[in-house]
Formats: C-alpha cells, sequence, structure tokens
C-alpha cells in the first residue's frame, strides 16, 4: 500500500492469513517531515527520490520508520494517527 494514515485517525488489525509482509511506521508528526517542498507526502517511502534535499528539505529530520516482518498467522496492530507503507514480500 502507499504510505497514508488511516481515515478518521482509527485504528486497525491486520491479520495476515498467508505470504510476509514489511511494514514501515512512522509515528505521528513524523510525516510532517517527509512532505515535498509542495506539501505532499510521498507514495513510497522507499524511493530514492526522498534523499533529493531540493525536492524534501526537511527529510533528514524524519526518524528512521519502525520497521517489522508479518509472517502467516500474525496480527499487527495499527495505532491512531500512526503512518505507514505495506510491501506485499
Amino acid at each position: 500500500s502507499p504510505f497514508h494514515a488511516d481515515i478518521f485517525r482509527s485504528f486497525s488489525w491486520s491479520a495476515n492469513i498467508c505470504g510476509r509482509k514489511k511494514w514501515l511506521f512512522f509515528p505521528p508528526g513524523q510525516e510532517e517531515a517527509l512532505r515535498d517542498h509542495h506539501g505532499g507526502l510521498p507514495y513510497d517511502v522507499t524511493s530514492p527520490a526522498l534523499l533529493d534535499s531540493h525536492l524534501y528539505p526537511r527529510r533528514g529530520q524524519c526518524s528512521p520508520a519502525l520497521e517489522l516482518t508479518q509472517e502467516a498467522g500474525e496480527m499487527v496492530f495499527v495505532p491512531s494517527g500512526w503512518h505507514h507503507q505495506v510491501h506485499n514480500l
């Protein structure tokens, strides 16, 4: 999924039946440092474009993502207001 926070600042649980997923989490407020020079959020927080300080002038102020790999049969809790991105592995 693209980089986003759940609508209405809700929280959620994600159960994984099969396969693996890589989750990248950013606590509330960290997304502000990922905005481009027009104020937009990136589609993909792993994109090399985020290294361009002219496009993303505040990227250096952002903490690294909290990363986890979800295995088959596991559940992940997504707290309210946390921006995240998910990759199917």
